[in-house]
């Protein structure tokens, strides 16, 4: 039997590649050309050069802020670090403590503190205590003798519950072992006093306001 030709060409085809040739006819996979690639993988990446510029940017603030701060902050630290009226005076006159009480233990023999109330003069027995002067050990880096700061008197000088502000000089002896006379030294300046407490048993200075 003689079908139609087209009729009897649907039938030679196997089923399902009718509709494979017209998806493949409707929708051809045409692949990019070897310089179209090479012109894709040139062009800028302007996410990446955006997101480093706004990183540095926020670098450039933080420095900044940081620099404003430290400008701000020195002087204060400045300040507080530098030793000038009364802080220097107690930690001169504490140096020289600690100072008598290390020699007298080092050397096994008794030592001194000189104090010259009228003059503000002070300093350890045998050290040079004169006017204006200011000594200090080159090992240790502490105050051997010195002269109270411009503003700075002693307020009192009591050892063993004597008075001795009113005199020309006054001492305080350190002992090999350890142990000092016990002594309390007041320093006044306008608005300001300190306490330096010498206790017998230890020999160490402490330094308090007067009010405590």
């Amino acid at each position: 039997m003689n079908l139609p030709r087209h009729i009897e060409s649907a039938r030679r085809q196997p089923p399902g590649s009718e509709g494979a040739q017209t998806s493949q006819s409707a929708a051809p996979c045409v692949l990019p050309s070897r310089r179209e690639r090479i012109k894709d993988e040139n062009l800028p990446n302007f996410p990446s050069r955006l997101a480093r510029a706004f990183t540095l940017i926020e670098l450039m603030i933080v420095v900044a802020i940081l620099g404003l701060i430290a400008a701000m902050g020195l002087p204060a630290i400045g300040k507080a670090l530098q030793k000038e009226g009364m802080r220097l005076a107690v930690s001169d006159f504490t140096d020289v403590c600690f100072k008598a009480r290390e020699m007298a233990i080092v050397n096994n023999k008794t030592m001194a503190v000189v104090i010259f109330p009228q003059t503000g003069r002070f300093g350890v027995e045998g050290t040079t205590v004169g006017d204006n002067a200011r000594t200090v050990d080159p090992h240790s880096g502490k105050t051997t003798s010195a002269t109270l700061p411009a503003g700075v008197a002693f307020g009192d000088v009591a050892i063993y519950r004597q008075e001795y502000v009113l005199s020309d000089w006054a001492k305080i002896f350190f002992h090999a072992d350890g142990t000092c006379d016990e002594a309390v030294i007041v320093l006044v300046a306008k608005g300001q006093s300190q306490k330096i407490t010498l206790e017998y048993a230890t020999g160490v200075p402490e330094a308090t306001d007067l009010e405590k």
